[in-house]
Formats: C-alpha cells, sequence, structure tokens
C-alpha cells in the first residue's frame, strides 16, 4: 500500500530513482567505503547490487554488508556468494566464438565511423575526465 501512495505521490520513474539512490549510497558509500577503509590494498568492483572482491576478503564483506543493511533498513538481508575461476587459457572454441563477432574494420570510412563509439574508448576518456576533475580522490 505505501509503494502505491509513493507512485501516485512523486510518480512510479522517480520513485524508481529514489530507489536506486538509495541503494547506491548503501552500496558504494556506506559498504564499499568501509570495506575499503579496512583493505585499502584489496580490489572491490561493484556492478549494480553486486560487490565482487578478491576470496580472501569476502568474510569481511560479508560482515560488512549484513551489518550496515541491518543498521540502515532493520532488514537481515540475504546474500550470494559466488567464486569464480577465469581460466587464462581459453579452448579453441571459445576463441572461435568471438572471432566471429568481430566485424572488420577494413576501410578509413568504417574506422572512422567505428573511432570513438565503443563503450572502452568511452569508459577510458570518463575515466581520464573524472581524474583531472577530482581533486579531493
Amino acid at each position: 500500500r505505501w509503494i502505491e501512495d509513493i507512485h501516485k505521490i512523486i510518480g512510479k520513474v522517480q520513485f524508481s530513482y529514489l530507489l536506486q539512490r538509495a541503494e547506491s549510497y548503501v552500496v558504494l558509500d556506506v559498504i564499499a567505503r568501509e570495506f575499503h577503509s579496512l583493505h585499502p590494498t584489496a580490489p572491490i568492483f561493484t556492478i549494480h547490487d553486486g560487490i565482487y572482491t578478491h576470496d580472501q576478503y569476502i568474510p569481511d564483506l560479508i560482515r560488512i554488508v549484513k551489518t550496515r543493511c541491518k543498521e540502515i533498513t532493520g532488514v537481515d538481508v540475504g546474500l550470494k556468494t559466488k567464486t569464480h575461476q577465469i581460466d587464462p587459457n581459453p579452448s579453441k572454441k571459445d576463441i572461435d566464438l568471438v572471432w566471429e563477432d568481430i566485424q572488420k574494420v577494413d576501410t578509413e570510412k568504417k574506422f572512422q565511423k567505428k573511432k570513438g563509439h565503443c563503450v572502452l574508448d568511452c569508459n577510458i576518456q570518463k575515466g581520464k575526465d573524472f581524474l583531472k576533475n577530482a581533486k579531493n580522490f
């Protein structure tokens, strides 16, 4: 009922933004910040509601997530953990599948059209801009 009332007051889109910002606050500003303060050299990556780090840090990360989420929301959150093993030696089948998806850029016109329009180029530029403008980072 409460969610339906909020939808009427601020709308479904604004409510979804509010939830996204709340999740970002909890994951990035609270959990990731505390984890980083305890383990400043440990890698930590976030993708949506997933938090990734090396296996050795998972127990501390779980403790932080459960503790902070309970403090902030009053809810005991459920967590799933997964351990991924990346094979540094891909199979020929994997290579062939990726190779099939590669589009050839065999003319200057195609190169100029593709240049600067891929996700990697965009993210590199955003990273450069962020670092250039980050004064207190």
